[in-house]
C-alpha cells in the first residue's frame, strides 16, 4: 500500500474570510517547509552512509543525482505558479 492511500479524503474549508484563508495558507506552508527540511536532511545523510560505506569508487553520478535534487528540493517552486 502507497503512503498515499492511508489519505484519501477530501477536506473541504468553507473559509469565511481572509483572514482565515491566510492562517490555512500559512499552517501549509510550515508543513511544506518542515518536509522539505527533514528530506533534505535523510537524502544529505543517504549520501554519507554511502560514500562512507564506498569509500573506493563511489558513484558520482549517483552522489550528483541525489545532489540535484537536494537542490531542486531547495530551492524548488511547487506551488503551481502562484
Amino acid at each position: 500500500m502507497a503512503y498515499s492511500d492511508k489519505f484519501n479524503e477530501e477536506v473541504k474549508l468553507d473559509i469565511l474570510n481572509e483572514g482565515q484563508e491566510f492562517i490555512v495558507r500559512m499552517f501549509m506552508k510550515n508543513g511544506e517547509l518542515i518536509f522539505r527540511e527533514r528530506l533534505i536532511a535523510s537524502l544529505e545523510e543517504t549520501i554519507s552512509e554511502y560514500l562512507s560505506e564506498v569509500r573506493d569508487e563511489p558513484n558520482e553520478e549517483w552522489v550528483d543525482g541525489v545532489r540535484y535534487v537536494i537542490h531542486l528540493i531547495k530551492d524548488g517552486d511547487f506551488d503551481g505558479g502562484e
